[in-house]
């Protein structure tokens, strides 16, 4: 006998793959053995995360394993055993929609049906059957089938590949016409989110293990149970089946449970659900608990020891009456329970719902707005428990869940990454920005890359540096920097003032910031953008939050600016990388080669390479920093002064000429004494440190023949 085999590969991404039981196992329950090798193994299998790896692993010791139906998926289920005597009815549906399943991926079952998979739009919800068609299962969200390789647990024959044989790449989409036929007519919000059924064919079998079906032998007695048994398990025809043969052996029995079953449609009005079928079992405590179990959504067996934990899993609590009230921890359960799965963007520092239950016109983010449809999606899906969540509950339960789920996209894509070992960064700037060619240029492309690592990696480290690319307008120096962020990670939106803590919260998601047009900056807007520049945590409140916080940074930033200097003083000018863009930008080398670029980034990060200009570099940067510093006209003034200075009358001592005090200066400077104030002094100390001079509160200079010590300047290196 063969054994399952994995093809995991043969399907995209697009599709969850969960485990199942061994394809051989059994369970018995009151001397009754029944196969489960084509059913879940967790009840949370709905919306708990699987990772691919674990399911093959499964596989490999014997177990089937399914595929997870998405909104967006629609799977025809043909099952011939089904089907009326003489009749194809899949041929007839085939004909009456114009359906050519050899244009679709097609499984064949072990048992000789068929698994049709195509795409529909995730607003048009599908009904499970239709009663023209017997035999022909229509599976969306909330069902699973069995995937190719799996043996079928009656036949031990493989499901295998019938046409197109593999779901590397979405399936085409569903004829209109059979979209048109198969819709469920409801609201536009849970027609994407349809409820799942809340038992399943193994806990209905126990259920009605410990029944008696002669307890209900009038059809008045009957009929709630059927009604309330076909809507809590989805309308599921292996359900059905299960209840027919329980059927069949109490009085009165007709022959006719199945089609009774398929006429049921889940979308008809007055719905019964599992808290009436609560009410119909109540006097029998065996059958109770069985429902209570799997309203709780306990484990069905053992077999959930295979799978990791995903965490802590929160349980409905209902009462005697199957109604579950509105307190936090029913709302935990809801969340998590209702297939959004929030999480936390680390990064962003927002919530997002990695599957939302609405049009992508609503958006994904935790909202105001997103959190009423999520309140009206939970009151929808929990309907048979009478369920009605309060938006405190909700909106806590939500944050909280999603707390304890982080991703970071930053990090999350430089993880998938693997270095080939080609040396790339060092020529960032030189070969790819078409910067002139140096070791500076080498250098600053090296500090820039590993550096931008580093705030993804350890927020709020030392980065107060940025490159300044300066070149011809339409050269593409923002786009190659976009281009290696991608959209995704890049802004160069207007932050307005920098002083504001509107300013940090714009960089939220942000992982590089362009400050474009540096040309154009004031002497203050210059000044408070080195400020900017150099915090490395910010505080503020974030968006929601209730509380202030420290807030370390992730982003690092660039420059851009056409001809002209940028830097308005020397102060602060270690804080900009001048770098001269000589040519086109290669923003298509880039696009090639932006993988490459931050794969060997990540590595040189974690090998410990340094994020900043060696020491033998600092000196050609203050040159290049020099040169962008626009000439203030009090630097001839001065130089004019100090040369002059050393002219005296025959028989005086003259000045040192390294020494001078800061009176001196603006006594020339600005004659009237009255008008001087603390800018005069802060621009004559920017000017005075940008021809070479420091600043000391004590320099002693010899004046008319007596030595005066007071603030003023030496020059460096004297």
């Amino acid at each position: 006998m063969s054994e399952p085999a994995f093809q995991g590969d043969l399907y995209t991404d697009d599709f969850d793959l969960i485990p199942l039981h061994r394809w051989d196992a059994t369970r018995t329950d009151k001397g009754k053995t029944r196969k489960v090798g084509k059913s879940p193994i967790d009840k949370d299998w709905v919306t708990r995360p699987f990772d691919r790896a674990v399911v093959a692993e499964m596989v490999a010791r014997g177990h089937n394993y399914g595929v997870r139906l998405k909104p967006c998926h629609l799977v025809v289920d043909v099952d011939p055993r089904n089907m009326p005597e003489g009749r194809d009815t899949f041929a007839e549906l085939c004909d009456a929609v114009g359906l050519d399943p050899d244009q679709y991926p097609c499984v064949r079952t072990g048992s000789g049906g068929l698994h049709v998979y195509m795409c529909k739009p995730e607003s048009v919800a599908a009904v499970n059957e239709l009663p023209e068609f017997p035999g022909v299962e229509f599976k969306s969200y909330g069902r699973q089938v069995v995937a190719a390789g799996s043996l079928h647990p009656d036949t031990g024959q493989t499901y295998e590949w019938a046409s197109i044989d593999d779901l590397s790449s979405p399936p085409p989409a569903a004829p209109q016409a059979l979209l048109e036929l198969v819709a469920r007519p409801t609201s536009a919000l849970t027609s994407k989110r349809p409820a799942a059924a809340v038992i399943d064919a193994d806990r209905l079998q126990e259920m009605l293990d410990a029944m008696d079906p002669c307890d209900y032998g009038t059809n008045a007695e009957w009929e709630p149970l059927l009604m309330s048994v076909h809507d809590a398990t989805g309308g599921d025809e292996e359900c059905g089946r299960i209840f027919d043969a329980w059927c069949s052996a109490g009085p009165g029995y007709r022959g006719d449970v199945m089609s009774r079953w398929r006429s049921l449609r889940s979308d008809r009005e007055h719905r019964r659900g599992v808290g009436t079928l609560m009410r119909l079992v109540d006097g029998n405590a065996d059958a109770l608990a069985v429902v209570a179990r799997a309203v709780r959504g306990d484990p069905a067996d053992d077999f959930a020891a295979d799978i990791p934990s995903a965490g802590p899993v929160h349980r409905m609590k209902i009462n005697a009456h199957g109604k579950a009230a509105d307190t936090i921890e029913n709302a935990f359960a809801a969340v998590a329970e209702s297939g959004l799965r929030p999480r936390l963007n680390e990064f962003k520092r927002s919530v997002v719902f990695e599957r939302p239950a609405w049009d992508a016109s609503f958006g994904t983010e935790v909202t105001e707005d997103t959190l009423r449809l999520v309140r009206e999606l939970l009151i929808v899906q929990f309907g048979h428990l009478a369920y009605s969540p309060s938006r405190e509950n909700v909106s806590e339960a939500v944050m909280t869940i999603a707390y304890k789920d982080k991703f970071n996209p930053v990090t999350d894509y430089l993880d998938g990454l693997t270095w080939d070992g080609v040396r790339r960064i060092d020529g960032l700037f030189p070969a790819y920005f078409r910067t002139t060619d140096g070791a500076y240029e080498r250098a600053v492309g090296q500090a820039f890359m590993v550096g931008a690592v580093a705030r993804a990696r350890r927020p709020g480290c030392k980065r107060d540096e940025m490159p300044v690319l300066k070149g011809r307008q339409g050269a593409g120096k923002s786009t190659g920097l976009r281009v290696l962020f991608s959209d995704a990670f890049f802004s160069d939106a207007e932050l307005n003032d920098l002083r504001n803590k509107d300013a940090a919260i714009g960089l939220e998601g942000t992982w590089l910031h362009e400050f474009a047009e540096l040309d154009g900056l004031s002497r203050s807007e210059s000044s408070t953008l080195k400020a900017f520049l150099s915090r490395a945590v910010d505080r503020y409140r974030p968006h929601y939050g209730k509380v202030t916080q420290d807030v370390p940074r992730r982003s690092v930033f660039a420059g851009t600016c056409n001809e002209g200097s940028f830097l308005q003083d020397g102060t602060g000018a270690r804080r900009y990388w001048p770098l001269t863009v000589t040519g086109e930008v290669d923003v298509e080398a880039i696009s090639r080669d932006r993988d490459q670029l931050w794969a060997e980034a990540d590595a040189a990060f974690k090998a410990g390479e340094a994020w900043s200009l060696p020491p033998e570099l600092w000196g050609e940067a203050a040159e290049r920093q020099a040169d962008e510093t626009a000439a203030d006209p009090w630097a001839d003034e001065i130089l004019a002064f100090l040369e002059h200075r050393q002219d005296v009358l025959e028989g005086e001592e003259a000045p040192s000429p390294h020494r001078v005090l800061t009176r001196e200066l603006l006594g020339h400077l600005v004659v009237n004494v009255s008008q001087r104030n603390r800018n005069h002094e802060r621009r004559l100390r920017s000017v005075m440190e940008s021809l070479g001079w420091e600043h000391s509160k004590s320099v002693r200079v010899r004046i008319d023949g007596a030595d005066v010590i007071k603030a003023g300047y030496k020059k460096v290196g004297t």
